[in-house]
């Protein structure tokens, strides 16, 4: 997406201030990440958020300073122009701010919007130490819960899913599926569970130890 407003200069946005329908499709006809939705071709690619993808990029490249939008226009700052020349920077800058700014709940409508997100560099030093086997979102999602138990006075149980399961579910979906796995840190694979839904298996990938180090505290956490 930063590379067609530099190639254009500018992007007119439309009269909600999201990118016309040729950018949305040209953005994710690249294939990086599928939606199974679009494919199967339940939905038609019409507006940009019905592309959660696409809808993200635009939402990091502003709230990351990287582009601007004014008078109805995007368009990168000298920031931005500058950044997306180095890759390792780029990347870096979109991982902090996808992090540490955007709002992981936004998508969902999950009890508590800090699950998975609170607790970030705890959830990373596990995946660290245990990634290198295949295990499930549950095992990490139990292990949070135990570090931080006040978590559970936060959600509300109910008569299918209690405490425990709500933060399973929205932990699992938070940090592995609209996270991890979409920057490619994990590999992952799919169960069904009649009696537990979908459980999603990870490991993480050689990737997410090239950018990934545990450190001292007080040590940078990049490489």
């Amino acid at each position: 997406m930063a590379r067609i407003i530099a190639s254009k200069g500018e992007i007119r946005l439309t009269a909600k201030g999201f990118l016309p329908t040729k950018y949305i499709k040209e953005l994710y006809e690249v294939g990086y990440i599928p939606d199974n939705s679009i494919d199967s071709k339940m939905y038609k690619l019409y507006k940009e958020t019905d592309s959660r993808t696409v809808n993200l990029s635009r939402i990091l490249l502003e709230i990351s300073n990287i582009a601007k939008k004014r008078n109805g226009k995007l368009s990168l700052t000298k920031k931005g122009a500058k950044i997306i020349a180095d890759n390792h920077e780029f990347l870096k800058l979109i991982i902090r701010t996808f992090c540490l700014k955007f709002n992981w709940a936004y998508y969902d409508g999950y009890d508590n919007p800090d699950i998975g997100q609170f607790g970030i560099n705890f959830s990373l030093i596990l995946l660290s130490k245990y990634g290198s086997e295949k295990r499930s979102s549950d095992f990490y999602a139990d292990k949070l819960i135990r570090a931080f138990p006040a978590l559970l006075d936060t959600v509300q149980g109910n008569k299918f899913s209690s405490p425990v399961d709500i933060i399973r579910g929205s932990y699992s979906i938070r940090l592995f599926k609209r996270f991890l796995i979409d920057y490619n840190l994990v590999e992952y694979a799919e169960t069904y569970n009649p009696v537990l839904n979908t459980l999603i298996y990870v490991k993480k990938t050689r990737l997410f130890d090239k950018l990934f180090a545990i450190k001292p505290p007080g040590s940078p956490l990049w490489n």
